[in-house]
């Protein structure tokens, strides 16, 4: 009898588990010309690259930041006003800054300090 107990509540339990791999997912989204991408070193060591870009959304423009980090699909976040500094969030990501140095939140978790990365190069083949 302990043995059919231990099956029931094992099998449910394997079928719940799978593993998947990250994929890369390619956004169609009208992005302006006016496109800005900064990668950032985090103090976990992980790093982001972000674009700073706006969208065309029912004839008005909207700031966005996308957001790329190693190995995990890109995150779309919108901005919002702010006194200082800017500050781009969907609800569950949240990315806040001022200068060279930002925060980058995940849910609840602490927020992770970043600065940016050496980007001259970059921003010099976007203008």
């Amino acid at each position: 009898m302990k043995k059919h107990l231990i099956i029931l509540f094992v099998i449910p339990l394997i079928g719940c588990y799978t593993k998947t791999q990250p994929t890369q997912v390619y956004l169609d989204v009208p992005i302006d010309s006016k496109k800005k991408v900064i990668d950032y070193h985090c103090d976990n060591n992980k790093e982001i690259s972000v674009s700073y870009t706006s969208i065309n959304k029912k004839n008005t423009q909207k700031d966005i930041a996308i957001v790329n980090s190693q190995g995990n699909q890109p995150i779309i976040l919108a901005a919002k006003q702010v006194a200082s500094g800017f500050l781009y969030t969907n609800g569950k990501y949240t990315l806040r800054g001022k200068g060279n140095d930002v925060q980058w939140t995940i849910g609840r978790m602490m927020p992770i300090k970043c600065t940016v990365v050496n980007n001259q190069s970059k921003q010099k083949a976007l203008i």
